[in-house]
């Protein structure tokens, strides 16, 4: 297991678009951005762009360095809310997992970042992966999808992560500035409680002081699992 990332799957077979695509099932417009297919820049080759083309070289041609005007492809952005909505309305088929983050860039490449309780495996990687492949509809939308468990030297990013790691040493760093290292010993909707040992040496013995902090979440910068190899 990598301890960046416990465990990734990534389904990133984009389909390919043939000429029957470019003509009939996408709609294709002039911008200012750049259309690339296959690594390949593009431009439009002929100044009517209402008329009907029959062949490829008559819609567009390779080119090299920035050209105007350009063509690009429209394609359906997919939304990190239309995911999440995939996970809630879903409860069948991901109820035991949770979401830790979704990100969607404009290129539709899709990364989620999921957790459960008692760890992931990168074979559940792959089957969610497959799961949301499914839902979605690769017919009308090209997208990349990865699947992948949260490293496990990130800083937790939603209150689950806290849940799981309850008897866990952690280490805290507030919006004050402070920094508490110690061990995870609740945690619920509002915020997460430390149990800190702190050390001191008083009239030349050590002596030990167990101080316990409650803190809301908002007060919370980041949190981060201390890694222990004992």
């Amino acid at each position: 297991m990598s301890i960046k990332n416990a465990a990734t799957q990534k389904s990133n077979h984009r389909r390919k678009k043939s000429i029957t695509d470019v003509l009939f099932r996408t709609k294709i417009t002039a911008c200012n951005n750049i259309f690339y297919s296959n690594g390949k820049k593009y431009k439009k080759n002929l100044h009517n762009k209402n008329k009907r083309y029959k062949f490829a070289n008559e819609i567009l041609l390779p080119t090299k360095g920035t050209l105007s005007p350009l063509f690009c492809m429209e394609n359906k952005m997919i939304s990190e809310q239309r995911i999440i909505k995939i996970f809630e309305d879903n409860p069948e088929i991901f109820g035991e997992y949770f979401l830790v983050e979704v990100k969607v860039s404009g290129d539709n490449d899709i990364s989620i970042r999921i957790d459960k309780d008692n760890g992931l495996s990168i074979d559940e990687c792959g089957q969610i992966s497959h799961q949301i492949d499914t839902l979605l509809n690769r017919e009308e939308e090209d997208f990349n999808l990865e699947v992948s468990s949260p490293g496990l030297t990130e800083p937790f990013k939603v209150t689950k992560q806290y849940i799981k790691n309850i008897g866990h040493q952690v280490e805290v760093l507030t919006t004050a500035g402070d920094k508490i290292k110690g061990v995870l010993i609740a945690a619920d909707a509002d915020g997460a409680t430390i149990e800190e040992t702190i050390i001191e040496r008083i009239g030349g013995k050590k002596q030990k002081t167990i101080v316990k902090t409650t803190l809301p979440y908002g007060d919370i910068k980041q949190t981060k699992l201390i890694l222990s190899f004992k």
